[in-house]
């Protein structure tokens, strides 16, 4: 009998200890969550990056605290936005807002959120870019995460205007989180309408020709 009760508590002992377990699993997992979503990108800049030293930046959308501190710190004078309006969204106001304060020109350009859509706001949002450049203007682009719509322009301005390889767009692409197998459209699209964004850019006096053969973006990378 006492071995029998002591293999009762041995096993309710360790349920108890796997139970405390599970439970610091979920609490665990629970901070890891509300830290990604609610506090990460006030205290950080979200996927901050270089496209080109005090000329170009690129970003995630900026939350309040971050937008008002990094307009200032990298002198933007011009703000790619490559979402969709979100009116009354905290951080959608607060950047029209950093802005309007701070004399900054703001342009929206919207594409989808895996970075297809209009490919004409792909050639307005390198034209916009190419031009402050050429205005020695500092230039903020972002979408929501900085991944898949930001990825997918500064990939073709650095292709189509820096004349940048295929390889160094995407290696910069996978940098800021993008992967091929989440995002299995982004690529193909680009490879589809490489032609006709480079005559847009042709057209809006951004270059001067097309490049011969078109550039072609690996899709099994």
């Amino acid at each position: 009998m006492k071995m029998f009760a002591s293999t009762n508590r041995t096993s309710s002992l360790w349920r108890k200890i796997a139970i405390r377990f599970g439970f610091a699993i979920v609490f665990l997992g629970g901070g890891i969550y509300v830290f990604d979503e609610y506090v990460k990108w006030n205290l950080f800049p979200k996927r901050w990056g270089v496209v080109e030293e005090a000329a170009i930046f690129r970003s995630g959308q900026l939350s309040p605290t971050q937008i008002q501190r990094q307009v200032q710190k990298h002198d933007i004078d011009v703000i790619v936005s490559l979402m969709s309006p979100l009116p009354g969204n905290p951080a959608y106001e607060a950047e029209k807002n950093a802005a309007e304060e701070h004399g900054i020109e703001r342009h929206e350009y919207p594409l989808l959120g895996n970075g297809t859509g209009d490919i004409k706001q792909y050639a307005a949002a390198i034209a916009k870019i190419h031009e402050s450049v050429q205005a020695d203007k500092i230039v903020l682009v972002h979408c929501a995460a900085g991944t898949q719509r930001t990825g997918g322009v500064v990939a073709s301005y650095r292709i189509l205007v820096q004349g940048k390889s295929v390889d160094q767009a995407v290696q910069e692409m996978k940098q800021y989180g993008f992967r091929q197998k989440k995002n299995p459209d982004l690529l193909p699209y680009m490879n589809e309408h490489m032609s006709e964004l480079t005559a847009l850019l042709i057209e809006r006096h951004v270059i001067d020709y097309s490049p011969n053969p078109l550039p072609v973006l690996d899709v099994e990378l």
